[in-house]
């Protein structure tokens, strides 16, 4: 009971969030409810995120009481997500947790929040990716004008990557769609994954090693044009949420990053 009054004294006061009865309150956490209640929230959680993600999901939600709860006010938020999938294919490792307590409504958040975000990539998750038909099926399919021969679609085939300190490295062959291997061109793509306004990645530096590539260097300027940049989060922007990147590292066979997601109320139609 006391270490319940010293952790809600350390929330400022600006953060609290107007709470249930007091005497309903001190029922409830005087018979456990309180743990009932975020045990309940954090499984429930967890469930959902496991069905919409097809990972494991580990979910802990702090509650004030089942009052609160029911009223949504939610103390805390911390969801960690292991091996989630998107249309079947296997992704990173991705972790979410709130700041301040959340207030939430039938259909949107009644106050404005904001949670931190955390994302890990092994090279061995990239090499999973890059190796499933699946993921290449979801890429926008890369055109090239060919003189004579008009836009031509290209595919990757037997992609490979290497990540090292603060650089990427990926192996494949170019060929257009429907050709044989043997018609292809062997290509290295080197290249540094930098954060650009908290908003973008792109590739920098980029370097392009061929042995079928006349002029690598006019060919990597062209390809970075092309690709640059690899995934520009404003495009992602809505009315009730936007996502900012703020720390972008490359560490030998891992990439990670931490951001912020801002939510706000959905606005009355």
């Amino acid at each position: 009971m006391a270490q319940a009054q010293v952790q809600q004294q350390a929330v400022p006061p600006s953060d609290q969030l107007p709470l249930g009865n007091k005497f309903l309150r001190v029922i409830q956490t005087a018979t456990g409810m309180n743990f009932l209640a975020s045990f309940v929230a954090s499984k429930v959680t967890g469930v959902v995120l496991s069905k919409k993600t097809g990972g494991r999901v580990r979910a802990k939600v702090g509650t004030y009481s089942l009052t609160d709860l029911a009223s949504g006010k939610i103390k805390s938020i911390k969801i960690v997500v292991s091996h989630p999938k998107l249309s079947g294919v296997e992704l990173g490792e991705f972790q979410i947790k709130t700041q301040k307590p959340l207030w939430v409504g039938k259909r949107s958040l009644k106050r404005p929040n904001e949670m931190l975000v955390y994302f890990k990539f092994t090279q061995e998750q990239l090499q999973k990716i890059l190796a499933d038909e699946r993921a290449r099926a979801m890429l926008k399919g890369l055109k090239i004008d060919l003189p004579g021969l008009g836009a031509q679609e290209i595919e990757v085939i037997d992609p490979s990557v290497v990540i090292g300190q603060d650089s990427i490295d990926i192996k494949a062959f170019l060929v257009t769609k429907g050709a044989a291997k043997d018609t292809g061109v062997d290509l290295a793509i080197f290249g540094q994954p930098k954060l650009v306004e908290e908003r973008k990645i792109v590739i920098d530096s980029l370097k392009i090693e061929s042995k079928t590539i006349d002029e690598p260097k006019i060919f990597a300027d062209f390809v970075s044009k092309l690709v640059n940049p690899i995934i520009d989060f404003a495009r992602f922007d809505r009315t009730d949420h936007a996502f900012r990147l703020s720390v972008l590292t490359v560490n030998p066979g891992k990439i990670e990053g931490m951001g912020r997601l801002l939510l706000v109320p959905r606005s009355k139609q």
